[in-house]
């Protein structure tokens, strides 16, 4: 008797196995949604260490850059190999300049907390006009069809070309979780680059439906005087679509990094 009332647990022990195996395999695999994509250094570049980099951009052969600090800000134009300075204009010293795209051959650049985009000629530095938002701006690009803002939470926030009005939102998600401190963006070939702030990460988003769908640690990069640093940390993602190579940066670094991800 007790052999054959032990059977109905038996079967029962089995099915929680398989129900809890069955689990465990799905979500291991939910998990591999996201690649941990490689990186090779193509090669290294000065950088100006005084640059508190917030915008990297590449347009016409050089590097566009946008620094911040209020008194310090600016918008830069940089010889990409040598980081020569070719021309930097200053930014209103009321204004803390953060992330930039190109539009219209015009500099499109965001400031921190005073909810003004500045719109900018890149040679004479002239301010075209402005335009006003809500909120916090972080990091800007383009993809071609409309602007797409960061404003360091987790969420992207899509804005018509033409009149910079919000058109939309979209909360960006790995693995189901949310990603907050989005910082400065790069629109490439349909997805948005993005620098988780005050980590070495850098996230590949589908702006259709707000998933990371690769992820690259660039902590060997950081200089070592910087490892433990908050304020010195990896920003600026600008994508060089000829040679299919990214450049990335940090906040007062020395070097510029072109590197291939695989």
């Amino acid at each position: 008797m007790k052999l054959n009332a032990s059977l109905p647990v038996l079967s029962a022990l089995k099915k929680i196995i398989f129900i809890v195996l069955s689990v465990a395999l799905f979500s291991s695999c939910g998990s591999k949604d996201i690649a941990n994509s490689n990186f090779q250094i193509v090669a290294e570049y000065p950088h100006d260490d005084r640059a508190f980099t917030q915008g990297f951009e590449f347009y016409e052969g050089n590097l566009i850059e946008s620094t911040g600090l209020k008194g310090q800000s600016s918008l830069r134009v940089v010889d990409p190999k040598s980081g020569k300075v070719i021309t930097n204009h200053k930014i209103d010293d009321d204004y803390f300049a953060e992330g930039l795209t190109i539009y219209n051959d015009l500099a499109y650049q965001l400031t921190w907390q005073d909810e003004t985009l500045i719109v900018s000629d890149l040679n004479s530095g002239d301010v075209e006009k402005t335009y006003i938002y809500e909120g916090e701006g972080w990091g800007l690009c383009h993809d071609g069809d409309q602007f797409i803002k960061s404003d360091g939470s987790s969420q992207l926030t899509f804005h018509d070309s033409e009149t910079f009005n919000e058109t939309s939102k979209i909360d960006i998600t790995a693995n189901g979780k949310n990603i907050s401190n989005l910082n400065e963006l790069e629109c490439v070939s349909g997805h948005v680059w993005a620098n988780e702030y005050q980590t070495n990460l850098i996230h590949k988003i589908d702006p259709s439906n707000g998933k990371v769908v690769a992820t690259v640690d660039l902590t060997s990069l950081v200089p070592e005087e910087y490892k433990n640093s908050q304020q010195s940390v990896l920003n600026g993602i600008a994508y060089n679509a000829g040679q299919d190579t990214y450049w990335v940066t940090g906040k007062n670094w020395p070097k510029v990094y072109e590197i291939k991800i695989e």
